[in-house]
Parts: C-alpha cells; sequence; structure tokens
C-alpha cells in the first residue's frame, strides 16, 4: 500500500507600525528561508508551493503605485496619517502545478499604541470565511468551491485579496505615536494539502494546532 504524503505549507508578512511616522512591512515564513517554500517530486500535483504578497504603495501617501513604479512586493512603508485610508491587498497565489489544498490565512491585528488601534482592515472578502469566529478570530479559509478545495492548475492560481486597504485610527494624537510606540498587523498564509485522505476537517484541525496551539 502506498503511503500518503501529506505536505503542508505557512508563509508570513508582518507589518509593524514604529516611531517615526511609517509603517514598516516585513516578510518572514516558518522555517527562515524563502518567502515560497516548495515540496516536490517528479510529476505535476505532488508538490505545493503557495507566495505571499501585495502591491507596492507610495511611502509618502500609502497608495497603490501604477505604471511602471507598480510591482507585487513583499515589503511596504506606510505613513501614519491619522484617518487615512490606505491600500494593502495581501494575496495568496497557489503556484502552477500544486497539489490540491486548503489554503488559510490568519489575520491578527496587534496594532495598537497607547491602548488604540493603530490601524484597522478593510472588509474582508467574501471568498474568506472566518473558520470559528468565537474560538479562532482573524482564521480564514478560502471557501470560494463547494469543498473549499484549490484545484491544481498548470498555472498559477492567484486567490482574492484577502482585504484591499487599512485604515489609520482617525483619533491618534502625537502622544499615542510617542518614543518607543510599536504595534504589529500580522497576516500569515496555510496551505494544507488535499486528497481523499485528507479532508477539510484535518487540514481545519491542522492550522488550528499551528497558529492556537493553546486551543488545540
Amino acid at each position: 500500500m502506498k503511503k500518503v504524503l501529506t505536505i503542508v505549507i505557512s508563509i508570513a508578512l508582518i507589518t509593524a507600525l514604529a516611531i517615526g511616522g511609517t509603517l514598516a512591512y516585513l516578510s518572514s515564513n516558518a522555517n527562515g528561508t524563502n518567502l515560497e517554500n516548495t515540496f516536490t517530486t517528479s510529476t505535476a500535483g505532488s508538490k505545493l508551493a503557495i507566495a505571499l504578497d501585495e502591491a507596492k504603495v507610495d511611502p509618502k501617501t500609502g497608495l497603490e503605485l501604477t505604471g511602471a513604479k507598480a510591482a507585487r512586493i513583499t515589503a511596504n512603508e506606510y505613513p501614519v496619517i491619522p484617518g487615512a485610508t490606505m491600500d494593502k491587498d495581501p494575496t495568496v497565489t497557489v503556484l502552477a502545478d500544486s497539489s490540491p489544498c486548503y489554503v488559510f490565512v490568519y489575520v491578527e491585528n496587534a496594532a495598537k499604541m497607547n491602548g488604540k488601534d493603530v490601524a484597522a482592515t478593510g472588509q474582508i472578502d467574501s471568498n474568506w470565511t472566518l473558520v470559528d469566529s468565537t474560538k479562532y478570530p482573524g482564521l480564514y479559509v478560502y471557501s470560494a468551491t463547494q469543498d473549499k478545495i484549490v484545484p491544481t492548475s498548470q498555472d498559477n492560481e492567484t486567490l482574492p485579496a484577502v482585504f484591499n486597504t487599512i485604515t489609520i485610527d482617525p483619533t491618534l494624537n502625537i502622544e499615542d505615536i510617542a518614543e518607543g510606540a510599536e504595534g504589529r498587523i500580522n497576516v500569515q498564509a496555510y496551505a494544507y494539502q488535499a486528497s481523499a485522505n485528507v479532508s477539510y476537517e484535518t487540514a481545519k484541525d491542522a492550522v488550528i494546532e499551528h497558529f492556537f496551539p493553546a486551543n488545540s
């Protein structure tokens, strides 16, 4: 009997709000190597690779750059302008010839200064559904298909952006962003191989254990 190889991948983009009037956008992943991790054998559909990126924005306005300056990147800087709405579209892409998979994102908004939420994310795209709003806030699964599975494709499959904007708290003042103040918005993506032997419940349990180990 053939052994079933389950492949899992997790990557992260971390948005850090720091002093000096900028919103710094950093990137990392589970094992400290590249943003994109690939597990592969010699046949199509036997690997799993995802990418997580966002549009490049103007660091002075926080608005998406267009034309020759446009790019998909993993690092942005944003100005802290109270009340301003800025472009931010964290986007997961399942790379070509990947195994069918379940895709999750975890949005952790810990961006606080002086007890205030520094920035709020825009509306979550309807293709991303909360796994459990009470037990696991911020954890979403891609649910555009009935079985929640992203199928194998010969081309990259770019999923809808999780959200498209952030809004800086309009009540922020100079005392709130004083020296040493810092906050973070963490956006992480997680993919779990799907097969006849791997159900959505199995993938969900794995992602909960990954992001909420104390509750699993």
